[in-house]
């Protein structure tokens, strides 16, 4: 009897709980925990979304019409910033470049074509950000290539067209090499079978395709956003690459006997010709550095051990990775040649100092989850010159001086870091002027092959303090190893001496060279410069970074970018619907 009671009563509190359950996950008014968001419930009475698809929604589209993602800029491309023509592949094939109609088809033989169609990207107007002019850090968010179909002619209608970024420029006879270099494309042009040794690709970066099937005529919509980024190949030139062009070609079939796709669009030449709409993104750019600045040089252990190093702020090596140290709101200055650089051209110097100096744009790769093939462009907060105060290159001193001041005057928000030897006077005048901002003076006191006496670091402060400049001037302690004999108690009475002795100095650096071993007491020797130095400069921090994140408007409700059409279809396939769990005419979702 006791065990039927004791069931009963088990059964009946797992019923309490499940109905208990069921009563917190069903919302009772418009916002409660389960309410389900209509798509195109963008907007209400009260600004927010309010389980309706109706007249505020359509408002709130139209008010942000043709807005983009986050702090983005959208620009329309056409007519005189568009070149295009279509080209025939096999022997005999003419190249037609003056006509107002694109020809894609995929007969085989001489009758095979592909349409290019090429925009001019620099007619893109600069923006300013953070007082930089980042015509060349632009970075491309989103891309749509639209079209105006108005022929097609296939016996299959799910046979795609495809539409590839090409590898390179052409001219109005479309003759450019193709990606070995040697050949020239088209092939045709050279006798080459083009579906039999590949070439019929040659122009064309199959990786960044994108496709559409076109059963009727009127306007066609691709997104070539990833077409638009640069190629792993050219990581090292502008985000936005002008010129850039696109190949349109129809899905080839491999039976002869098959009848194959036909498309004829509008070109440039024609009134609907072919637009791109570019949505354009402020690069990222890290901070400048803001004292106190605890600073290292190739912190060796740093990727195994990110907690030896957690009150480090300013990477003055650059050799962190741009993004990894910039998720984790560390500054990154570019690595630099100062005027003891061996490749200092004879009779262009300056012209060189100036492009070591301007060293900022780093572009990373991986950054993007889900999708390690995805990169762009971050801004660096300047450069860390290395180094001053050598015999090796006391004839650059002037060089430098005149580049230096240079590069400040055309990029005012550029950090401008100098290591140095000794106490040069050109320097002095640099920081005084405030063209440097900050002087990072070597006090290798261990494991160099010329160690520095104490004293001489101590006199360089002293005088320092006197052409008041030690407030922009800190110590770089080093080498942190325990191999090169260096210790805590070493590090300790050094850090004690800056702080106590000479409290202008707006910060601490350690110089550690790379090559340190993974061991236990190099490992507690890091852990102890990381907390005495921010025991003496204990207001050092990191910023904090921009999100990753996609900032999309409210009334983009694709999601790519854009409020445009695509959007507004959404929105009217749920018109006048409501998810309002208050309202009995709504549908009852809940259940």
């Amino acid at each position: 009897m006791v065990k039927k009671n004791l069931k009963a009563m088990m059964t009946a509190g797992l019923l309490m709980v499940l109905v208990s359950n069921a009563m917190a996950q069903t919302p009772t008014t418009c916002g409660d925990s389960g309410t389900v968001w209509l798509t195109g419930d963008i907007t209400g009475p009260a600004n927010t979304p309010d389980c309706y698809v109706d007249i505020f929604d359509l408002s709130g589209l139209s008010a942000q019409w043709l807005d983009s993602t986050g702090t983005s800029y959208i620009y329309t491309l056409s007519g005189s910033d568009v070149q295009d023509g279509h080209v025939g592949y096999g022997s005999g094939s003419a190249n037609q470049f003056d006509q107002n109609y694109l020809l894609a088809d995929g007969v085989p033989s001489t009758q095979h074509h592909a349409a290019l169609v090429r925009f001019d990207l620099s007619s893109l107007p600069d923006t300013e950000w953070a007082g930089l002019n980042v015509a060349s850090y632009k970075t491309v968010a989103a891309a749509t290539l639209r079209l105006e179909c108005t022929s097609v002619n296939q016996t299959d209608p799910a046979q795609p067209l495809y539409c590839s970024s090409t590898n390179g420029n052409w001219n109005t006879n479309a003759t450019y090499t193709t990606t070995d270099g040697t050949t020239p494309w088209p092939p045709g042009q050279s006798g080459v079978s083009p579906w039999t040794d590949g070439q019929v690709w040659c122009a064309a970066n199959n990786r960044a395709q994108t496709s559409a099937v076109i059963t009727e005529t009127g306007p066609v919509t691709l997104r070539v956003t990833e077409s638009l980024r640069p190629l792993p190949a050219e990581r090292d030139k502008q985000a936005i690459i002008p010129e850039y062009g696109f190949q349109l070609h129809p899905y080839i079939q491999p039976d002869f006997n098959t009848d194959y796709p036909d498309f004829t669009f509008a070109s440039s030449e024609a009134a609907n010709g072919p637009q791109l709409d570019v949505v354009i993104t402020d690069p990222y750019v890290s901070p400048r550095p803001t004292p106190p600045y605890i600073a290292w040089f190739q912190p060796a252990l740093i990727v195994a051990h990110p907690e030896l190093y957690s009150n480090m702020n300013v990477d003055a090596g650059g050799s962190l990775d741009a993004f990894w140290s910039y998720e984790r709101g560390i500054n990154r200055l570019a690595w630099a040649y100062g005027p003891q650089s061996p490749y200092a051209p004879d009779g262009d110097e300056v012209h060189y100092f100036v492009e070591q100096a301007s060293r900022r744009r780093v572009v990373a790769q991986g950054y993007v989850p889900d999708d390690p093939t995805a990169y762009t462009d971050i801004i660096t907060a300047g450069v860390a010159i290395d180094e001053w105060g050598t015999f090796a290159g006391w004839f650059n001193y002037s060089y430098c001086v005149e580049a230096y001041r240079q590069v400040k005057a055309a990029d005012p928000c550029a950090f401008i870091a100098v290591w140095a030897v000794g106490y040069p006077s050109q320097l002095v005048t640099l920081v005084q002027e405030g063209t440097v901002d900050l002087w990072i003076t070597e006090a290798y006191t261990w494991g160099v092959s010329f160690p520095t006496s104490w004293s001489s670091v101590q006199s360089r402060l002293n005088t320092a303090r006197a052409d008041g400049i030690l407030d922009k001037m800190i110590c770089a302690l080093g080498e942190i190893d325990t191999a090169d004999g260096t210790t805590e108690a070493g590090i300790t009475s050094k850090i004690v001496d800056i702080a106590t002795n000479y409290p202008e100095c707006p910060g601490i650096a350690f110089y550690q060279g790379g090559s340190v071993a993974d061991t236990a007491a190099n490992r507690a020797l890091m852990q102890h410069c990381n907390t005495i130095s921010a025991t003496y400069w204990p207001a050092a921090t990191r910023f904090t970074p921009r999100s990753w994140e996609p900032l999309y408007s409210e009334a983009d409700v694709s999601k790519d970018g854009f409020v445009n059409l695509v959007d507004f279809a959404l929105m009217t396939e749920n018109w006048m619907k409501c998810s309002d769990p208050a309202n009995s005419a709504c549908d009852p979702y809940w259940n």
